[in-house]
């Protein structure tokens, strides 16, 4: 499911505004009103992705009658969408300014990976390994994708995850290749980020500042001085610059119902970065 359809019929009624807030915007779609002047034989409707945080506001007359459709992917009614060769992006101030940097040798030596938060969220299901793909990028995010294909070859779709731990949560992130699927029960803090560490092997970490894999070596705390951690958090260490803030998932955060005959959520949402190599870039 991407998004949903709703339709709002032209019985008379006053309230029951649809209202919409995602990120800091908001709108506010005002049936009443838009059907108050219209023919009686019109209807209201509104599209919107289904990461979009809305409410229905109190019906205070009348009566609001609506139908409302899910949107889906379906590929086995039909084949997924043609991908017909993609027209470049126009040159823009964006595409400009990172061509420039990219001709600054001080940039690229400072900045290995840069690092944009985006601005929807990705639905996924337990039950099929269903992960967002570049194709299933919504608006700004996939234009944001396809302007960095158009300037540099390898930019990546990425998890970011913080520890929900203090102790962790000031030392690093996590970016994953793949998504956590509900919390290693049983796991201490320490190792629940180790583990996620040993399971991906694509995972990287991102240093706050200040810290690094010595930081670690130095606080005295349990397995930090096994030289084989140190030297595999060295080796996986990056700094990444975000140009948008970064969209961050929560690693102690499970979320399903992890035992009993419980009711389950089925679809749950991923916070998804871009991530790309600044030193990668086409002629």
């Amino acid at each position: 499911m991407f998004g949903s359809l709703v339709f709002t019929l032209s019985t008379p009624h006053t309230g029951g505004n649809l209202v919409f807030h995602h990120r800091d915007h908001s709108f506010d779609f005002n049936t009443s009103s838009i059907l108050g002047s219209a023919p009686s034989t019109s209807v209201a409707y509104v599209a919107f992705y289904s990461d979009v945080q809305h409410e229905v506001l109190e019906v205070t007359s009348g009566a609001r009658i609506t139908i409302t459709y899910n949107l889906y992917y379906d590929s086995f009614r039909s084949p997924p969408p043609v991908l017909h060769p993609r027209i470049p992006i126009s040159e823009n101030h964006f595409t400009n300014s990172l061509r420039e940097a990219y001709r600054d040798a001080a940039f690229i030596k400072e900045c290995k990976y840069i690092g944009f938060g985006l601005e929807h969220q990705y639905p996924g299901t337990r039950r099929h390994d269903i992960y967002p793909r570049v194709v299933d990028l919504k608006g700004v995010d996939a234009y944001l994708f396809h302007a960095l294909q158009d300037t540099m070859s390898s930019p990546t779709l990425r998890y970011l995850y913080q520890s929900e731990y203090d102790s962790w949560g000031e030392t690093f992130d996590l970016l994953l290749s793949r998504p956590v699927e509900g919390r290693n029960t049983g796991y201490n803090e320490f190792t629940e980020m180790q583990f996620l560490i040993k399971s991906d092997k694509n995972a990287l970490i991102v240093w706050r500042e200040g810290r690094s894999e010595e930081t670690l070596d130095l606080a005295g705390k349990r397995s930090y001085k096994n030289p084989h951690y140190i030297d595999d958090y060295r080796s996986r260490g990056v700094n990444v610059q975000w140009v948008t803030p970064p969209s961050m998932n929560f690693s102690g955060n499970t979320y399903f119902v992890e035992s009993g005959n419980e009711p389950m959520q089925e679809i749950y949402y991923y916070k998804v970065c871009i991530i790309a190599e600044v030193n990668a870039v086409k002629d």
